[in-house]
């Protein structure tokens, strides 16, 4: 079987008239015959190697589906020279390269033209690209907005090259530093304005989905809304094909240096003052966040709440006009899955603390009391969190295997439909069955620990050794280390505190 393998970028096809359809042509007429495969990478970048088209017909030679490849011109196959020899070797180990813009014979000086053209094409796309970079720095140097980078508050005018205040957008931006730098008594930070912002029904910049903290967070440290628009600030070069690379192999954006930088001036949203009074406030923070907590909390990773289900965490707060730490199952973070208990648990941590120790060493004191409680707790019918989970994961396991034996009917069907979407949805099936898997994996593996008593009852022995060594004088770290040997959780319902052990 004859596969064409045809590649436009949009701005080729703009200029130099290197359109799918005039490729498929010449092409076909090269292979003298319509009967043929088509790949097409349309709208990407040949400086990208991995592209979704060119995957496949590598895959496809490899297993013997093409056996010979016509291709408009080797630019075509990649714009750097190594790449192109890396794909023409691959291909020609497998099957035969032709190409409608010349012949290459494989004698020493055919190969060296070949070279030659690779390195031209090579050359050339960087021309372009110097060229592109060239008018669009002169173009900022002349006080012109060179793209739309989709700002809160303005609208962009890509005729005249500039930032148009969008009246409506603006308010909300004035709101957010209001509320940051004046803030309300019941607005506390970020976080609670991006709550605001979302209670009050506030569209984002895109008109869906929710406000984050770290969407207010830039919005803050936006200088271009006091009227100071910086670009050519980021070095971007070869990050366009990035959504088609593996993580390791994608390229990173980089900070050019200041005196690179072209400033423009923009309409004003909002005043310098205004600004400098965010920034301040944001280093106080920081600040505030990279001390380390001198406040510890003893029962850290243990507790969840019977009544929201969430992980209860400890946190110091104002309490009566008094500062106490605490345990809490109140999430600020906004998107959580669920924002904690109303009115919320809030638990003095001193004394919960206190409670659970004081269980613990009637333990470590009898071991006979926590064996007992042990299997009590494991003949309960009530089902643990592990296998909740574990069942409804296979649940979900099940429907991915049902859905992809569908697929598989739909791909083997003299059907109407694509096949590369086919492809897709059997990828996006099998990843994310294997995500499940693991998991599975992991809290069955959990679950299998928490019913061993021969083992737990040897390490509540240990534990209880220990104790007695150290004559209960035991510091807040050892402490610590012998509630995560001892106790699997602690389910906290309202003031009611259930210690389960392993």
């Amino acid at each position: 079987m004859i596969g064409i393998y045809v590649r436009v970028s949009t701005e080729e096809q703009a200029k130099s008239g290197y359109s799918v359809e005039g490729q498929l042509r010449d092409c076909q007429e090269k292979a003298k015959t319509k009967e043929v495969l088509e790949y097409i990478d349309d709208g990407i970048s040949g400086s990208v190697l991995d592209r979704p088209a060119l995957t496949r017909l590598r895959e496809d030679i490899k297993q013997g589906l093409v056996s010979k490849v016509v291709c408009y011109d080797p630019d075509r196959l990649a714009r750097k020279l190594v790449h192109q020899l890396i794909i023409s070797e691959e291909i020609e180990k497998r099957a035969s390269i032709e190409f409608v813009n010349g012949e290459f014979a494989r004698t020493p000086e055919g190969m060296l033209f070949y070279q030659m053209r690779g390195a031209i094409a090579e050359f050339e796309k960087e021309k372009i690209n110097e060229r592109m970079s060239r008018g669009r720095v002169n173009k900022a140097r002349k006080g012109k907005v060179v793209k739309n980078s989709y700002m809160l508050g303005y609208d962009y005018d890509k005729e005249n090259g500039m930032f148009i205040i969008k009246d409506e957008e603006a308010k909300i931006v004035q709101l957010i530093f209001n509320l940051f730098n004046n803030p309300p008594s019941h607005i506390k930070g970020m976080n609670s304005i991006a709550n605001y912002l979302n209670e009050m029904n506030i569209p984002t910049k895109k008109r869906k989905g929710i406000w984050h903290r770290n969407v207010v967070r830039q919005i803050l440290l936006n200088e271009s809304y006091t009227g100071v628009y910086h670009q050519n600030k980021w070095n971007t070069e070869d990050m366009l094909g990035n959504k088609y690379r593996s993580s390791e192999d994608r390229v990173a954006i980089a900070l050019r240096p200041r005196e690179e930088w072209i400033t423009t001036e923009v309409p004003a949203i909002i005043s310098q003052e205004t600004f400098q009074r965010a920034q301040q406030k944001l280093e106080t923070i920081r600040r505030r966040s990279s001390k380390q907590s001198k406040r510890k909390y003893m029962l850290s990773g243990l507790c969840r709440c019977r009544r929201c289900g969430n992980t209860i965490t400890g946190r110091y707060s104002k309490n009566w006009n008094k500062y106490r730490r605490e345990y809490t199952c109140l999430k600020n973070s906004v998107g959580a899955k669920s924002r904690g208990c109303t009115p919320s648990m809030r638990l003095p941590a001193d004394r919960v603390e206190v409670e659970v120790w004081d269980k613990v060493e009637k333990w470590l004191n009898d071991p006979s009391e926590i064996i007992v409680a042990s299997e009590f707790e494991n003949e309960s019918s009530t089902p643990s969190y592990e296998e909740a989970e574990i069942a409804r994961i296979n649940d979900e396991v099940e429907k991915l295997r049902i859905a992809r034996k569908r697929l598989f009917e739909l791909f083997s069907a003299d059907l109407d439909i694509s096949t590369d979407e086919i492809r897709e949805q059997l990828n996006d099936n099998s990843q994310r069955e294997k995500v499940l898997q693991s998991k599975l994996e992991n809290l069955e593996q959990k679950n299998n620990d928490n019913q061993i008593h021969e083992a737990n009852e040897v390490l509540l022995q240990e534990a209880a050794e220990y104790y007695f060594e150290k004559e209960g004088h035991l510091s807040f770290e050892e402490k610590q280390e012998l509630l995560n040997k001892i106790v699997k959780e602690i389910i906290i319902d309202g003031d009611d505190v259930h210690i389960y052990s392993y």
